[in-house]
């Protein structure tokens, strides 16, 4: 199976391979100028599968913009039953050709010589021996009436 990756670019996803040409959102650039794209979600090379969470960490696609062109035209109508309220508008989305040159994932492979030391600490904290009691007292109110003569 060949190398490919799954990237984010524009509000969408893409499935590329080296070799292919897709077409996105419109980037900025001209033609023959290099594109990375970091937001990789996911990566298969050589037989081992990435997943990131959300993107895989050192992974890049890069590319090469072939054109910057203009997507097929596409119609809205809007229209009210019986109260003469129609309107036509049409749009052509900016798109950019790019032609997916290679995929990297840069994983380094070293392996941390981060020493596991287990230090029994034998320090004691100090607990304040004073106690506090709270006298609980119920206050008894009494009321006194007077009557009046």
């Amino acid at each position: 199976m060949n190398d490919y990756a799954i990237i984010e670019t524009g509000g969408k996803q893409y499935a590329v391979t080296p070799g292919r040409k897709v077409k996105i959102e419109k980037i900025e650039g001209s033609s023959g100028d290099r594109v990375n794209f970091d937001q990789v979600l996911l990566t298969y090379l050589a037989g081992k599968v990435s997943i990131g969470s959300p993107n895989v960490k050192n992974a890049t696609v890069i590319g090469e913009i072939q054109e910057q062109i203009k997507n097929d035209k596409v119609t809205t109508f809007k229209y009210h039953n019986k109260t003469r309220y129609r309107v036509r508008r049409g749009h052509r989305q900016l798109m950019t050709d790019v032609l997916i040159k290679d995929i990297e994932n840069s994983i380094s492979t070293k392996k941390s010589n981060v020493k596991s030391s287990k230090t029994n600490s034998t320090k004691k904290t100090k607990t304040d021996s004073k106690k506090t009691t709270i006298k609980s007292s119920k206050t008894k109110t009494t009321k006194t009436t007077e009557s009046r003569k």
